[in-house]
């Protein structure tokens, strides 16, 4: 009896194993949760390939404008009600925009040569000029700037809040302090150029660049050069003179510097005073989200052995034959970059100096990788994959189903747009958009949408939780808010 009792022991602990084996296997390979669609109709929209891009989606993916014409006036539609009319001719190349909060459309018109001026919300403004720019909102969307070309003066001009703000000739920048109490205009002046802070001009340059307020709005700070001399201007105090300043970059804080000098044919950075090695080049030079760490791409020529690396904090990495999109997590805890293996034509992603699967390029063929993009509690990465007919997603180095396509900007293979493709929600799940067969779907932890006809150009995914995102795409002759609820199974 007992080498029976042994077999049936055996027998059930086997089947014990088997069942557990092929039930966990089944909760891999079953989905965790469901996708529910609900589709909010926006406005009715005649297909036409040259119209797509010049739609605009608010931010909140609610509203959609777009320009139509009777081939005389035009107006635009928003979310299927028509605005005023006016002449086709004077509409500005530069279509509309609605304010970051969604709540107000801005374009401009006119009525005849030389008067231009904004449409807000269907009402025009007091001042009217040869020729305007973009509107700029302050981060409360409480104020509006714009710049625009004096109709007599010919001029530029600055307004803000419809209040007039000199004459120049030419306006290069322009920013609002995170508090939106101060405002400054970087200008040019008779062949020199210089900052006008809350109305007050600063000293004369020849150039002034890469001016920014502080995320406190307490201090400012901007490059500057005069003759042979570049200048780190704090406050209006130039707190760094150098012959040899190439470029400089500063944390959000403005508690840090980091510049590129030139001395001969040698390049180095000097990050707070303090030097660093000597390269051929150097490139991607940038601060940690948090201003304390920083990382830039250098590059060796030593003949025939030409080699880059990632300098980290002053500490060079890896040799590589090429690197490019350097880009730091969040938490500023990460480094992520695209690298060109030496000896061939293959390329990785690395992440925390770790080195993902080789994709090797083949030249005949479209292909493409995406920078690397951290989730915004910086525990996932993720980036495409694009070869020949096919394109993927990777995931903290694991990669996803092959598409027809994944949606970019560009079709240039150097200058590929990869922002509005892909999105990671607040828990971690990633959504993007992929192509299968003759249908676009979005992609949410590898579970698909329902199909459409296409996606809109101005339109990104945004996650509204963990469990609700939103986009707004095309079918049938219909623009459509899609909101997809990811219900747990």
């Amino acid at each position: 009896m007992k080498p029976l009792k042994c077999l049936v022991i055996i027998f059930i602990v086997l089947c014990t194993f088997f069942i557990t084996f092929f039930v966990k296997a089944m909760d891999v390979s079953a989905p965790k949760f469901i996708l529910i669609t609900k589709e909010v109709f926006l406005s009715k929209f005649e297909s036409r390939d040259d119209l797509y891009q010049e739609i605009a989606v608010s931010p909140d993916n609610k509203r959609v404008a777009y320009l139509d014409s009777d081939g005389t006036s035009g107006w635009y539609i928003v979310n299927g009600t028509p605005g005023r009319k006016y002449d086709i001719k004077y509409f500005s190349i530069a279509g509309c925009s609605f304010s970051p909060d969604s709540k107000h459309l801005v374009y401009t018109a006119g009525t005849k040569e030389n008067n231009n001026f904004f449409v807000i919300d269907n009402n025009e403004g007091p001042v009217s000029f040869s020729s305007i720019g973009y509107p700029i909102f302050s981060p409360s969307d409480k104020q509006l700037a714009f710049i625009g070309r004096d109709n007599k003066s010919k001029k530029s001009v600055l307004f803000l809040n419809w209040k007039k703000y000199g004459e120049f000739d030419r306006i290069i920048n322009f920013g609002f302090s995170a508090d939106e109490k101060r405002f400054g205009i970087v200008v040019r002046n008779n062949h020199k150029e210089f900052l006008v802070l809350d109305g007050n001009e600063g000293k004369y340059y020849d150039s002034v660049v890469r001016f920014m307020f502080s995320k406190d709005s307490q201090h400012y700070m901007y490059e500057a050069s005069l003759g042979n001399k570049g200048f780190i201007v704090r406050d209006g105090i130039e707190i760094s003179e150098s012959n040899s300043l190439e470029s400089s970059i500063f944390n959000p804080e403005l508690s840090h510097t980091a510049c590129i000098h030139k001395e001969g044919d040698k390049k180095y950075v000097v990050v707070d005073g303090e030097q660093g090695e000597k390269y051929d080049e150097i490139t991607d030079l940038k601060f940690s989200p948090d201003g304390k760490r920083y990382a830039y791409a250098a590059w060796t020529d030593a003949g025939s052995d030409r080699y880059m690396c990632v300098v980290l904090d002053g500490k060079e990495q890896k040799n590589y034959r090429w690197i490019m999109n350097i880009t730091f997590s969040p938490d500023s805890k990460r480094l992520a970059y695209i690298a060109g293996l030496k000896g061939g034509w293959s390329q990785c992603v690395v992440v925390d100096g770790i080195e993902g699967k080789n994709i090797l390029q083949v030249l005949e063929k479209n292909y493409n990788i995406s920078p690397p993009v951290f989730s915004s509690d910086s525990k996932h990465y993720g980036y495409v994959v694009e070869m020949g007919n096919e394109a993927w997603m990777v995931v903290d180095g694991i990669e996803g189903r092959h598409y027809n396509q994944i949606r970019k900007e560009t079709a240039d293979g150097w200058n590929c747009k990869w922002d509005k493709s892909f999105a990671f929600g607040p828990d971690g799940k990633i959504a993007y958009w992929a192509k299968k067969g003759s249908e676009w779907v979005v992609v949410v932890d590898g579970i698909e949408s329902k199909g459409y006809q296409r996606y809109i150009e101005d339109c990104k995914i945004l996650f509204e939780g963990p469990n609700l995102l939103s986009f707004v795409a095309y079918r049938d002759n219909q623009i459509f808010r899609v909101e997809l609820e990811i219900k747990q199974q």
